[in-house]
């Protein structure tokens, strides 16, 4: 019987020799365990509600901070300290924020659009946005409308009312089970949330 390695060692070199460069650190089911054959989840535990809602002010954050209007730039200061976001941030985001606004934006402008997508994802998991779709191509602009209305116009949200204004997603609707598209994914196998620390959003 193939083991969840193989398959992805498998996997792997396919992509590879097609130009891929896949991911080779996602977590196997031998750690995040085994799925149940009756409702194909086996448990686990969300990440705390308030890491998931930091992580999605850290990325409006950034988002912001590079590509918003100039005059946007002290209530976004105000919405970074008041949070406390740089010590949640990565040292790549804490480099771009710690730019002048007119600085980030130039260097960055053209960089930061991708932390929408992230937000989305975020913002579902906390009950924020609808559920993103892997066909759905170029983020809707009626998404980025309901994703940045989460923040404007005065950037005074923080962690515990984003909780407080959705329903956090059941652990079960997280897991996302499907198939590589190259042969059928073998008992077990799961693709699992993260983010761009490599965290995974559930464990």
């Amino acid at each position: 019987m193939t083991t969840p390695q193989q398959m992805r060692d498998r996997n792997i070199a396919f992509l590879n020799e097609r130009g891929f460069r896949p991911a080779t650190w996602m977590p196997l089911p031998s750690i995040v365990g085994e799925p149940s054959t009756e409702s194909g989840f086996a448990g686990g535990t969300l990440r705390p509600e308030i890491e998931i809602a930091n992580r999605l002010l850290c990325h409006c954050a950034v988002f912001a901070w590079g590509s918003a209007p100039t005059p946007f730039a002290q209530r976004i200061a105000n919405f970074i300290a008041t949070n406390g976001l740089q010590q949640r941030m990565t040292d790549e985001e804490v480099e771009i924020v710690s730019l002048s606004k007119e600085d980030a934006s130039q260097q960055f402008a053209h960089m930061v659009g991708w932390r929408l997508e992230n937000m989305w994802s975020l913002a579902w998991i906390l009950g924020l946005a609808d559920e993103p779709s892997s066909t759905t191509g170029q983020l809707p602009q009626e998404t980025s409308q309901t994703l940045m209305s989460l923040f404007l116009p005065e950037f005074a949200v923080t962690a515990d009312s984003l909780i407080n204004q959705g329903k956090t997603q059941p652990i079960e609707k997280i897991v996302v089970w499907g198939r590589t598209g190259l042969e059928p994914t073998p008992a077990g196998l799961r693709v699992v949330v993260l983010d761009e620390q490599k965290k995974m959003v559930w464990d």
